[in-house]
């Protein structure tokens, strides 16, 4: 799948990212920094994720949301084993998700197939851990397109 076969400007989203990032104050990403944004763009309406720890602020704001999607979800494998509390299921403080959850708190359900874009390249921890996260909102696919790369990267929710 390429960018055209998705009708959405993947260039376009990055800016929105990086204007997004403006916003909340923080620079560009950067290894260093540790910090990721991801945007899902559904029919215009862009809903943004962060890392928990991206500033001060976002941390306590989102820690009861996350929490509460911990709890809501069924980990099952990939996962090896079930989390016993939010520091176990890590994909829960990383933009990718949070951009998910946010979509779903304020639409109340999602398409079965959605695109994300996010400013760095997507962690082995969300790709084994978003499946379960995915089945909760009754999503199958993701597609991310993630740090720039011109392949995106395909998860599918749990069975």
């Amino acid at each position: 799948m390429g960018k055209a076969d998705i009708g959405l400007d993947i260039g376009g989203e990055y800016s929105e990212i990086e204007k997004y990032r403006e916003k909340l104050g923080v620079g560009p990403y950067t290894s260093e920094s540790g910090n990721t944004v991801a945007c899902i763009n559904l029919d215009g309406k862009r809903f943004f994720g962060v890392n928990s720890t991206i500033t001060k602020e976002s941390q306590e704001a989102t820690k009861a949301l996350r929490q509460k999607w911990f709890e809501n979800i069924q980990w099952v494998p990939p996962k090896k084993k079930q989390p016993l509390h939010l520091g176990h299921a890590q994909s829960l403080t990383h933009g990718e998700a949070h951009s998910l959850i946010n979509a779903f708190e304020t639409m109340g359900s999602l398409p079965k197939k959605i695109t994300m874009v996010v400013d760095r390249k997507t962690c082995n921890m969300c790709r084994g851990e978003l499946p379960a996260l995915l089945k909760a909102l009754g999503v199958e696919e993701l597609t991310i397109f993630s740090g720039g790369l011109s392949e995106p990267i395909i998860i599918k929710a749990i069975q």
